[in-house]
């Protein structure tokens, strides 16, 4: 099962592969989305923002994405250690709270400095350090996603879907239009990898 924040869903629900996504491995048990999906998506800001930058297909996409998604358990309890270390913001400490009852779950997050910050916190906070001994390699970043929709799917299928819709993402963007996908997306992997203290998946080209 994988735990999405909004970041890689809606860079999913933009390039229109949150379909793929949901045939991957790591979803065999389906995906859930922070409990805050439905309701920033829905009317608003957010989806504007959408609809001004990347068109209204693609705003439409990340809108049914979002209201369709499961939420993650309403037993999810906010972990008190969580609270409060910098670049880990509550979206993701609801995120890495549900994977810690729900046990072999995979969280999968966009954002590398809250990553990088949890890492951080673990080497001072015995709290923290439980918490990211139990999520050992079950942590992916939006790069690692990108990699198994390619050895799913094909790079080309995917690289069109990236064409299609630019500016998505900027490591996206720059290992697609790599010359080398494969070491590009390596690279940029064993980058994360190097300042998550063990928590990133071994998923890697």
């Amino acid at each position: 099962m994988a735990l999405v924040d909004n970041d890689v869903m809606e860079k999913l629900a933009l390039l229109d592969l949150f379909e793929e996504f949901e045939s991957l491995e790591v979803c065999a048990d389906g995906a859930l989305l922070l409990t805050t999906a439905r309701f920033r998506y829905r009317s608003g800001g957010a989806p504007k923002k959408l609809k001004k930058k990347y068109g209204e297909a693609a705003r439409d996409r990340v809108v049914a994405v979002s209201q369709a998604g499961e939420p993650l358990p309403e037993t999810t309890v906010l972990l008190p250690a969580l609270v409060g270390i910098g670049d880990v913001d509550p979206g993701e400490a609801e995120l890495f709270s549900a994977a810690m009852i729900l046990e072999g779950q995979h969280v999968l997050t966009g954002d590398k400095r809250c990553i990088q910050a949890l890492a951080l916190a673990a080497a001072e906070n015995v709290a923290v350090a439980a918490i990211v001994g139990a999520l050992a390699g079950r942590v992916m970043c939006l790069e690692q996603v990108m990699w198994a929709l390619v050895k799913r799917h094909g790079a080309d299928v995917i690289r069109a879907r990236v064409k299609a819709v630019p500016g998505v993402d900027m490591s996206v963007t720059a290992i697609f239009a790599s010359a080398d996908l494969e070491s590009e997306c390596r690279y940029r992997i064993e980058e994360v990898r190097l300042m998550a203290a063990g928590l990133l998946h071994p998923l890697q080209p």
